[in-house]
């Protein structure tokens, strides 16, 4: 079977010639807009993020790709920045949630405060997604209420 050669970058045309390597990308001719693209089929390393999220420190990412630490860390922070957020990936790619919200609070420490403070949250009990979530002066009726009409909202 015949390999065939890939589309036109440019134009998205099928009429493509091989038309010799450079850098060790092979270059390709479009017939149909008469522009040259070229395809690099080589291994290209993993974001920094994902890296990040694995545990892996900073110094090490920084010494594998001669960077400093710092410079690392921008790049880490700009990519997490244009990771989409996940309740617009819910609103937008969810259908709907399975109608069992679970009610639930954790006391986390929050700067400005002597004692933890409790974060209530609602989660869906299907897709385990934190559908709502609000750091509280204290667990109450009210603060519930609040979480509860905010929800309406969204």
């Amino acid at each position: 079977m015949k390999k065939s050669n890939p589309k036109c970058q440019n134009y998205g045309g099928n009429k493509t010639v091989k038309k010799g390597s450079q850098n060790g990308c092979k270059r390709f001719w479009c017939k149909d807009c008469k522009r040259s693209f070229s395809v690099d089929h080589r291994r290209k390393e993993l974001p920094f993020w994902i890296s990040h999220v694995d545990g892996i420190p900073l110094r090490k990412l920084a010494d594998e790709r001669n960077l400093s630490p710092a410079r690392v860390y921008q790049n880490i922070k700009k990519e997490m920045d244009d990771l989409p957020d996940s309740n617009w990936l819910t609103v937008n790619y969810c259908n709907r949630f399975c109608g069992i919200l679970v009610m639930d609070g954790k006391y986390v420490k929050v700067k400005g405060y002597k004692q933890k403070i409790p974060f209530i949250y609602g989660i869906d009990y299907l897709t385990h997604d934190i559908v709502i979530g609000l750091l509280a002066p204290s667990e109450n009726e009210e603060a519930f209420l609040k979480v509860l009409s905010s929800f309406e909202d969204f």
